[in-house]
């Protein structure tokens, strides 16, 4: 990828020089490239970085990942949301200077990259070609990048050691706020868990007791088993009704999953976030495995029985252990088996 996109950002470089940005910055841009779990875990967090930065009406945008558009929602009238394919980004040379154009011609007051993963050349690509007063946190280790990495360090004023891999996020943002501006006291306090009421919709009615299951892992191999289900599935109260959270691709990617659909009390539930967050509010139970889904409910305040089998694989972990939101419990690593899943979910219901 080097090779190509050199000759793109030099010629970038050449355009910036003769090009002037007369207008007025005002807003800030917030980098939030990890996915979908990651925006949703930023959507409980705006307000603390615009204490952090220039007070609470500073204007906001997130440069967020196009496909992680399921989330989007969580932002209106609170951000602009801009996306990037990063795929493109790196391999089209067309679309990598246009977005490198837009980013320069934004011209917005500072970036903060929330992105403790990053990419010396694609999105700090897009930090460099801003143009403005960046901060950020200090990267994580990659192999092969570690050098390039290094050399980017100088775009930006300066950056934060937010912790070593495994500092969940929410802790890991919590305290790159506070390290922006320290003398705020709000900006001290632990990490909120929660959305605002204003982001939290009229819930949904439903006529019986209901649980929201989403089984299904964003990692195929570590798919927990349609055995393993079945055992949560019998600790559920038989005059319950369970919805799974889903699609039928999905279902046909995990044929193991289906059969749990021949269950007298089971349905599959086709929905986004948008729609399944109404959802979540009026269930008695959300039940779902390390993912986008899990960490809406947890911040939507649901009863929430969190999977989290790969936990292990540092930042994956959303919690400090024994914090959190306390409407959820998240069952980790070696702790999640059939039996202690179904206990906890008769003990939540």
């Amino acid at each position: 990828m080097r090779n190509t996109v050199r000759w793109v950002d030099f010629a970038q470089q050449l355009t910036q020089r003769l090009t002037n940005r007369n207008e007025r910055p005002e807003e800030y841009l917030l980098i939030c490239t990890g996915g979908t779990s990651h925006l949703v875990f930023l959507a409980a967090q705006p307000e603390r970085f615009r204490l952090a930065l220039d007070g609470p009406d500073t204007p906001l945008v997130v440069l967020a990942r196009h496909d992680a558009g399921a989330a989007f929602f969580l932002f209106d009238d609170r951000a602009e949301v801009m996306t990037v394919d990063m795929e493109r980004l790196g391999q089209e040379t067309s679309y990598r200077g246009t977005r490198l154009s837009e980013m320069y011609q934004s011209h917005f007051k500072g970036i903060v990259s929330l992105d403790y993963h990053r990419h010396p050349y694609l999105d700090e690509a897009l930090i460099k070609s801003g143009q403005r007063p960046a901060v950020a946190m200090k990267p994580a280790p990659s192999a092969g990048l570690d050098k390039a990495l290094a050399e980017n360090a100088t775009i930006y004023q300066k950056q934060f050691d937010s912790g070593l891999t495994g500092t969940p996020i929410p802790t890991r943002w919590a305290a790159f706020a506070g390290f922006l501006s320290s003398d705020d006291p709000d900006l001290l306090a632990p990490s909120p868990y929660r959305l605002s009421d204003e982001q939290l919709p009229e819930p949904t009615t439903f006529e019986t007791p209901t649980v929201l299951l989403q089984p299904f892992s964003p990692d195929v191999p570590r798919q927990l088993s349609a055995d393993f289900y079945g055992a949560v599935l019998d600790a559920i109260p038989a005059d319950h009704q369970v919805l799974l959270l889903g699609d039928p691709e999905l279902l046909e990617r995990t044929p193991d999953i289906k059969g749990l659909l021949e269950r007298g009390n089971v349905s599959l539930q086709k929905t986004d976030l948008a729609r399944a967050l109404p959802m979540m509010l009026a269930a008695r139970l959300v039940i779902a495995v390390d993912s986008a889904p899990l960490h809406l409910a947890t911040l939507s305040g649901a009863p929430t029985l969190g999977l989290a089998p790969d936990a292990g694989n540092g930042d994956i972990l959303p919690y400090p252990l024994g914090e959190g939101p306390k409407n959820a419990r998240i069952l980790i690593g070696d702790a999640i088996t059939s039996d202690s899943a179904a206990a906890m979910v008769r003990d939540l219901l």
